[in-house]
């Protein structure tokens, strides 16, 4: 029997996370959806190597201009961090990208989605990494991603 698949979404706009947990949901994820990345055990400290041994989860869906952190900080923070989410399995969504962050989210491998983006292109981007994704692999506890750390201001974000 396969496993669930996972995902994380992180979306300060409740309607875009909705969005987003539905569609996810809709195709057997399970999701742990976010406002802020300060709800979630999920990251390490600034400069802090990745202390798990297996990774969080599949698949990370992100909003890249976010009152404490931009997702752009928080994907090159996890890329110093030593992530184990693949960076292929990761995708950025924004709505006023400059040429500079497009460039820069692109670096990263990851997919980058424009605001409003489309569900179909979604679904095709989901289905192509789905493939990808081994059926051995160990997930954490989402127990362990689940506890708050104190709000943060946006110069003392992760």
């Amino acid at each position: 029997m396969q496993k669930k698949l996972r995902a994380i979404v992180i979306d300060d706009m409740a309607f875009c996370r909705e969005l987003l947990t539905d569609v996810l949901e809709t195709r057997g994820y399970e999701v742990l959806s976010f406002a802020d990345v300060t709800f979630c055990n999920l990251f390490p400290p600034r400069n802090a190597k990745c202390p798990n041994q297996n990774g969080c989860a599949d698949f990370l869906l992100t909003d890249n201009r976010m009152p404490l952190m931009q997702g752009i900080d928080l994907l090159e923070q996890q890329a110093q961090g030593k992530c184990h989410i693949k960076t292929t399995n990761k995708a950025i969504f924004s709505a006023h990208w400059s040429r500079e962050e497009r460039e820069t989210a692109e670096q990263f491998n990851c997919k980058v989605f424009h605001k409003p983006y489309s569900l179909a292109a979604l679904e095709t981007w989901l289905d192509e990494q789905e493939k990808l994704v081994p059926t051995n692999r160990t997930l954490l506890d989402p127990c362990d991603l689940l506890t708050r750390r104190e709000p943060q201001t946006k110069d003392q974000a992760i």
